[in-house]
C-alpha cells in the first residue's frame, strides 16, 4: 500500500516522546526537540531504501507568523500548541489552521504540556466539523488535518503501555472486539 510523507511524519510524531518537561522557553524547546526527532527519523527511514535514490527533505522551523512551527517540504505544516486552554486560544488555533489550509496539503496539530480532555475534544470537534475528520485525513475538499496528543496525561498513559499511535494498545482493542 502506498504511504504518503504525511503518513510517515504522523507515525514519527506518534513515536516522539519529549526528552524532558521544559520550563524555560518551553514552546521553542519542544519544537526543536520534535524537529530534531523528525529529521533523524526521516533520515533513518531513507537508509532502508533498496531501489531508487533516497529523498532528502527540507525541514525548517517557523520563519514568521505565516508559517507553521515546523514545515516539511513546503507540504506539511506542524503546529505545536503548549498548554492549550480556553476558548480564545482554541479559536486562535482554528484560525491558524484556516490560514494554513492554503499553504499545506497536510497539517498536524501537536498538543503538548497540560491539556484537558475537554480541550482535546473541542479541538477535535472543530477540526472534524470543518474538515470532515479529526485523525483520519480526508479527500479532495481540503488539506488532511490531524490532531496528535503529546500532553502530560497521554504521555503518562503511554509510559504505562495503555496508549499507542491510535490511542489504545492492540491488546485492549482485541479484548474489546473479541471478548
Amino acid at each position: 500500500m502506498f504511504r504518503s510523507l504525511c503518513d510517515d511524519v504522523l507515525d514519527i510524531i506518534w513515536q516522539w516522546i519529549p526528552k524532558k518537561k521544559y520550563s524555560e522557553k518551553p514552546h521553542d524547546k519542544y519544537r526543536d526537540d520534535l524537529m530534531v526527532f523528525i529529521r533523524s527519523e526521516l533520515k533513518r527511514g531513507q537508509q532502508n531504501i533498496l531501489f531508487g535514490t533516497p529523498k532528502k527533505h527540507r525541514i525548517k522551523k517557523e520563519t514568521g507568523k505565516a508559517y507553521a512551527d515546523i514545515e516539511i517540504d513546503r507540504n506539511i505544516g506542524i503546529e505545536l500548541k503548549l498548554n492549550l486552554k480556553g476558548k480564545s486560544k482554541i479559536s486562535g488555533l482554528t484560525g491558524q489552521i484556516d490560514y494554513y489550509e492554503e499553504e499545506y496539503n497536510c497539517i498536524i496539530i501537536v498538543l503538548c504540556g497540560e491539556v484537558s480532555e475537554e480541550t482535546v475534544e473541542e479541538v477535535e470537534y472543530k477540526i472534524k466539523r470543518k474538515y470532515g475528520s479529526a485523525g483520519f485525513g480526508l479527500g479532495s475538499q481540503g488539506p488532511r488535518v490531524e490532531v496528535v496528543r503529546k500532553d502530560e496525561a497521554s504521555l503518562e498513559r503511554r509510559k504505562k503501555g495503555k496508549e499507542t499511535s491510535g490511542g489504545y494498545n492492540a491488546e485492549e482493542l482485541i479484548k474489546k472486539a473479541f471478548g
